[in-house]
């Protein structure tokens, strides 16, 4: 594992299932695995977001201290 560390609703959901999820339901998980998740001292937290109208965005730059950031 090389030391990396991660989360995934890929691990929490069935894999057949889709994740459909807007506004109040992203923002909690995306608060929940922020928050909840004993990541340790980070160098850098590589983040994989959705494609959409930007709540997974907006939610992270309310909850997460930011001192950089690199979209791609």
């Amino acid at each position: 594992n090389f030391g990396v560390k991660f989360i995934s609703m890929g691990l929490l959901v069935d894999e057949e299932s889709p994740i459909i999820w807007r506004g109040p339901m992203v923002m909690k998980t995306i608060q929940q695995f922020a928050e909840n998740v004993e990541w340790g001292e980070l160098d850098f937290l590589l983040i994989d977001l959705p494609p959409g109208t930007g709540d997974a965005q907006l939610s992270l730059a309310q909850i997460l201290p930011l001192d950089g950031a690199i979209i791609v």
